[in-house]
């Protein structure tokens, strides 16, 4: 095996006085889906172990299968885990959100590298956890990174470090086979091996029972169910909705011991963080085919290609156009497109307005890809896709039929709303989209890209601004140029207008973070009146916005 690289190599403390290394404990695991055994150990270790952060480490997207969520549904599940259930002083951390379609040795590389970039300038020593692979096997004698995760028991323990060739080599003193007994306790004190020590009295949470059950339950759920539910009733247009009850393959409802139909979320429920249980009933996870459009960019592998966005499949939707009118028995989604950097209160109010709202079947969240003309906008799509769909379980019920979907992921550069409402169009023909836009846009509308094609094509929900009144049917629409209408709430349920722009969340939260020994938790709280917890957690977590 190659010599590792000396900026690469993980040594243990300097001599002369230097400050020893941080220790970060690498848990590697399938996180198919993030269960509550795993964070509880997760937590352990950062909380009563000398551990400086454990940093959790998914198979990458060459372990995605039919069986499983896909490599984007378990990045999305463990980042709402983390922000939802760990407080953000908690030292636990997801991976970075662009490694989602990586594979396992990158993903695992992507890790390394955050951490170190987290630590610097202090030396980092790292450790591996990894309980649901044993040791030994064809992969004994690892030449790849790859080889190495796939090799690694629950408490191996050794230093490792990374190679220029790309490889991983590791210290060859410690682990399996060493014919210490003791080896296999996590509790053992750091010494032979680099293993955190617990502090006194202190045990990790136990993993097999509750991993167990969940990975049967969700075997159970794939061989029953025909498909997620949120609920048994008709839709509020009088239409059976698309996320119908769920029912076994044979067709019969699957039913608890009182009657109750039983869902996903009823499944895993206890076994998993609510937002996981949530997310996992919301976009149809573990059960059989997806039904919902929304629910096919989420199935596995990871993005389908029927759902994919490339610039080739925009310009085949430019030339196809922006579909027809609404017609009878096409699903009617109202789309919420942005940037959600981050996403806020304000936002999700939105969304839950628009699926309340008069001839609304559904609400799409869509955060746009880079964007270059807005040098601001720096944050990685994949993390603003992730931090929509942890507050989208923060703040809604897994019954209102609010979905994130990842239509601009894949593209390098944000598409333009034409070409959005394009593409949309040529991916689901089955349904017909409204834009919602804040009434106070309409006068630029002509200076928007493509803005003749996409205001003869387009159709509008408009919401009310100051200055625009917008207070029924009746009211005047901002603009006569384009096709619209209020969004108007059923049944005469009054709207809450909420003006919060995530420019000010940005502006809050560098300034909290300006504060010297201002801690994650303090602005997470200052934040929370903006942003829900899971964003907040977020941003104090990974010390967002801070040079704003």
């Amino acid at each position: 095996m190659a010599a590792p690289c000396a900026a690469a190599t993980e040594a243990g403390p300097a001599a002369g006085g230097a400050v020893p290394p941080a220790l970060c404990v690498l848990f590697l695991a399938r996180f198919d889906p993030v269960n509550q055994s795993q964070l509880a150990v997760a937590a352990d270790l950062a909380l009563n172990s000398d551990a400086s952060e454990v940093c959790l480490v998914p198979l990458g997207s060459d372990y995605d299968s039919a069986a499983g969520a896909g490599s984007l549904a378990r990045h999305a599940l463990l980042h709402a885990a983390v922000n939802t259930h760990l407080g953000p002083d908690t030292a636990v951390f997801a991976p970075p959100p662009h490694s989602w379609s990586s594979s396992s040795a990158e993903t695992f590389e992507a890790v390394v590298r955050a951490s170190r970039a987290r630590m610097a300038p202090r030396d980092v020593a790292f450790t591996l956890l990894a309980p649901e692979f044993p040791a030994g096997g064809e992969a004994a004698a690892p030449a790849s990174a790859a080889a190495l995760l796939a090799a690694t028991s629950w408490c191996q323990g050794r230093r490792i470090s990374l190679c220029a060739d790309g490889t991983i080599a590791c210290d060859p003193e410690a682990g399996p086979g060493s014919g210490d007994e003791e080896q296999a306790s996590p509790r053992r004190a750091a010494g032979k091996t680099l293993f955190p020590s617990l502090g006194p009295g202190c045990t990790l949470a136990p993993l097999d029972i509750v991993h167990e059950t969940t990975a049967r339950r969700i075997a159970a759920l794939g061989s029953r169910l025909a498909g997620p539910s949120a609920s048994d009733v008709e839709d509020r247009s009088g239409r059976r909705g698309c996320a119908a009850a769920m029912t076994p393959a044979d067709g019969s409802a699957p039913e608890s011991e009182s009657g109750r139909r039983l869902s996903v979320g009823d499944a895993l429920a206890g076994l998993v963080p609510a937002a996981v249980a949530s997310s996992c009933q919301r976009y149809g996870l573990y059960g059989a085919s997806p039904r919902t459009p929304a629910q096919r960019h989420w199935a596995p592998p990871s993005c389908p290609s029927s759902c994919r966005v490339s610039e080739g499949v925009v310009r085949e939707a430019m030339a196809h156009g922006a579909g027809t009118a609404a017609a009878s028995g096409r699903r009617r989604v109202a789309v919420l497109g942005g940037s959600f950097d981050p996403i806020t209160r304000a936002h999700l109010m939105l969304a839950a307005d628009g699926c309340i709202g008069r001839g609304v079947d559904e609400v799409w969240v869509v955060p746009c890809g880079p964007r270059p003309d807005k040098p601001g906008l720096r944050t990685h799509v994949a993390e603003r896709l992730f931090d929509c769909v942890a507050a989208v379980e923060a703040a809604l019920p897994a019954s209102a039929p609010v979905f994130v979907v990842p239509l601009e992921l894949h593209v390098p550069i944000a598409l333009s709303t034409f070409e959005l409402l394009c593409t949309a169009h040529r991916i689901h023909e089955g349904c017909t989209f409204e834009l919602i836009a804040g009434a106070d846009l309409a006068p630029s509308l002509p200076s928007w890209r493509h803005a003749d094609q996409l205001m003869a094509a387009a159709s509008f929900l408009w919401v009310p601004r100051p200055g625009y009144d917008g207070g029924g049917d009746g009211a005047s629409l901002p603009s006569s140029d384009v096709a619209g209408r209020w969004l108007v709430p059923r049944n005469g349920m009054p709207r809450v207008a909420m003006r919060m722009s995530s420019t000010k969340v940005r502006e809050a939260a560098a300034k909290a973070a300006s504060q010297r020994g201002t801690l994650p938790g303090a602005v997470a709280a200052l934040l929370s009146a903006m942003v829900v917890e899971p964003t907040a957690a977020r941003i104090a977590r990974g010390k967002l916005y801070r040079a704003e």
